[in-house]
């Protein structure tokens, strides 16, 4: 199969063994997965170490078979193998080249000048069913991490040239493929389209994973329920649930519970319950039953039932049962049941219970038991019980309970208990309308507290 140029796909090095024996792997080699120039392989070397030549390496796919003990291979040299290079047209004009940013896309090139950046594959199969293989590089060949082909597996080999000016050559050579098995049966036989390889340390053995998907160190390890996914180092790692997804470091890793949905950096990490959504770096690292999470460390923790939050830090602490927490920091600690945080800052810090704060920085501060506090500002700090704020800074500071304040910067500061005020915009001739047609009592009643803009009279002037 002599020198192998890479498959239109630069990525697909690894493909599944269709074949149970060495023949089949052979062939399924041959007809796609790498594609050689016309020459027919060499024969198997069997025996001991051996040293490879030119010829070998730049027009062989090689088997080593009967090694009679773990050997070393070793290749030409690096100025050898450049002066192959430059001396053999058929060969040449087939290397590829990388370019110098290490680009994988490759370019072909007819000069038979080698330059830096040109490569080669070739591969080695060892047929030993006991015995380990070591290639081991000659003289100015670096090899990046050691090259050990265990017993009866293949290896595909990458060899770039570094440095190819004569007296100084240099080459790399590495790994691009391994463990493609052709001992006995060969891989693990799947049932299913797309059934795909795992490894089970424990036998060290390839297994074939099918209505279960983990992918990634520990991914999926103990317990994983039907139909769970989990992708990422540690990714439901222990007792993922039915149909759970976790996908992300550590995301779902202990204990996530049946459909429940993890995606990002250590997301739903600590016993994430049923039905719920977490989604962003470490959002909701133990989530109750049925939460939503969305965003940088929205609903981190303790986020109760059915509850919602989404932005940056949303919910982030204590979010209450049934609440719904949406901008950057809104609700971000201890949110009250039945809460309502709508805007940035909106509701922030102990929000009570069926607070509604909508706008930026709305109850942003100690906002109340049933307060509500909407507009830019409202209610901001330690808007008592039952108050209502609506407005530009309405009740910004210090509303008491049942106060209501609607209109810009009305009861701005310190409202008093059950206060009203309004900011009202009334001709003379519109106010003495509302009098004249019946509602002067109405009017008398709140004249103490209403608040006329400039221009306008209060109503004890009539």
């Amino acid at each position: 199969m002599s020198f192998y140029q890479i498959n239109s796909n630069p990525n697909n090095y690894v493909q599944k063994n269709p074949g149970p024996n060495l023949n089949q792997t052979l062939a399924f080699l041959k007809s796609g997965f790498l594609q050689p120039n016309a020459i027919s392989p060499q024969d198997t070397i069997s025996g001991g170490s051996h040293l490879y030549t030119t010829t070998e390496l730049l027009y062989r796919y090689i088997i080593r078979t009967t090694l009679g003990g773990s050997v070393t291979d070793t290749t030409p040299t690096a100025a050898q193998i450049v002066a192959a290079l430059n001396q053999t047209q058929s060969v040449h004009a087939n290397a590829q080249q990388q370019p110098s940013s290490g680009n994988s896309a490759a370019t072909y090139s007819p000069s038979k000048i080698v330059q830096v950046g040109f490569y080669f594959d070739w591969m080695v199969t060892n047929t030993d069913s006991v015995n380990n293989l070591t290639i081991a590089g000659g003289a100015g060949v670096n090899v990046y991490v050691p090259i050990t082909i265990p017993a009866s597996n293949t290896v595909t080999i990458r060899v770039l040239v570094k440095n190819p000016v004569s007296g100084s050559e240099s080459v790399s050579m590495m790994i691009l493929s391994n463990s493609i098995s052709v001992a006995g049966t060969g891989l693990a036989t799947g049932t299913y389209y797309s059934d795909y390889l795992f490894w089970n340390p424990v036998g060290s053995v390839w297994q074939v994973g099918s209505s279960q998907v983990h992918l990634g160190q520990n991914a999926g390890q103990t317990n994983q329920g039907t139909q769970g996914v989990a992708v990422g180092f540690q990714s439901g790692n222990y007792n993922q649930g039915t149909q759970g997804i976790a996908v992300g470091f550590q995301a779902g890793q202990t204990n996530q519970q049946q459909s429940a949905i993890a995606i990002g950096y250590q997301a739903g990490q600590i016993g994430q319950q049923i039905n719920s959504v977490a989604i962003g770096y470490q959002a909701g690292i133990n989530q109750t039953p049925q939460s939503i999470a969305i965003g940088y460390q929205a609903g981190i923790t303790n986020q109760q039932t059915q509850t919602v939050a989404i932005g940056s830090f949303a919910g982030q602490n204590s979010q209450g049962t049934q609440c719904i927490a949406i901008g950057y920091q809104a609700g971000t600690n201890t949110q009250g049941i039945q809460g309502v945080a709508i805007g940035f800052s909106a509701g922030q810090n102990s929000q009570g219970v069926q607070g509604v704060a909508i706008g930026f920085q709305a109850g942003q501060n100690s906002q109340g038991n049933q307060g509500v506090a909407i507009g830019f500002q409202a209610g901001t700090n330690t808007q008592g019980v039952q108050c209502v704020a609506i407005g530009y800074q309405a009740g910004n500071t210090g509303q008491l309970t049942q106060a209501i304040a609607i209109g810009f910067q009305t009861g701005v500061n310190s409202q008093g208990i059950q206060g009203q005020l309004f900011s009202i915009d009334v001709s003379d001739d519109e106010l003495l309308e509302y009098v004249e047609e019946g509602y002067r009592d109405m009017f008398f009643k709140y004249s103490r507290i209403l608040d006329f803009k400039d221009g306008y009279k209060p109503l004890g002037a009539y």
